[in-house]
């Protein structure tokens, strides 16, 4: 996630995006820059609701990667097709969600792509990305509110099961569908992995299907986050 306070072009933005991706992929930051700026709009990057979707396919990326990136101040996205003078002056996007994805698996990146076109262009994204916080509600703000639930970890209520365990733990104990995306803790954002503990006053914001989430919910309202 980037928050970026200042007034920058897209090649500015592009650079700094490069500099996030080059920490998990094998391509250095110089590289990854000039691959997203070649790649430019060419294959009809969605610029909707105050976004833009630059997206790429690489031969040795592992997974999907996707980094977001917050403008305080918004910018005119220029396509291939746009003439010197003649373009969209509203085109203005303040959200840009740049995806990379392995070239073998284009078919997720397309299911990918599309969740999250079909996100951005909901009336409610662009007031929700603006008034985010932090990094864990612009992730959030990417979830359907149906489909997330981010639950406070208080000793002696119904979420004090959950401290001192790690995510391997905990998870038989949810729902099936549900997986634990997000945890929050000193102010800081951690993607989890199986052998993350949990402590007191972690927040976790928990994925899944809208039955499951509903069922957690209920479950352990009492330390909802809001």
């Amino acid at each position: 996630v980037l928050d970026i306070d200042e007034h920058v072009e897209y090649d500015e933005v592009v650079r700094r995006v490069a500099l996030v991706f080059s920490e998990t992929l094998p391509y250095s930051a110089e590289d990854l820059a000039d691959k997203i700026l070649q790649a430019g709009f060419i294959s009809g990057t969605p610029i909707t609701g105050g976004a833009a979707l630059p997206d790429l396919r690489l031969a040795n990326a592992e997974e999907p990667t996707l980094v977001l990136t917050r403008l305080a101040h918004p910018i005119v996205v220029r396509t291939p097709e746009d003439m010197p003078d003649d373009f969209d002056p509203g085109r203005r996007v303040c959200a840009l969600l740049f995806l990379i994805s392995p070239t073998n698996t284009a078919g997720q990146h397309l299911r990918v792509l599309s969740e999250l076109v079909s996100r951005v262009d909901e009336e409610s994204f662009l007031e929700q990305w603006t008034e985010a916080r932090d990094e864990t509600q612009l992730r959030e703000v990417l979830l359907r509110h149906e489909r997330y639930v981010s639950l406070g970890l208080e000793a002696g209520s119904s979420t004090g099961q959950f401290i001192d365990k790690t995510i391997r733990e905990i998870h038989p104990e949810l729902p099936a569908s549900s997986l634990i995306a997000i945890v929050r803790r000193n102010g800081e954002a951690i993607i989890p992995h199986g052998q993350t503990r949990l402590i007191e006053h972690d927040r976790i914001t928990i994925i899944g299907n809208p039955e499951d989430i509903r069922e957690l919910y209920l479950r352990h309202r009492r330390n909802v986050k809001t």
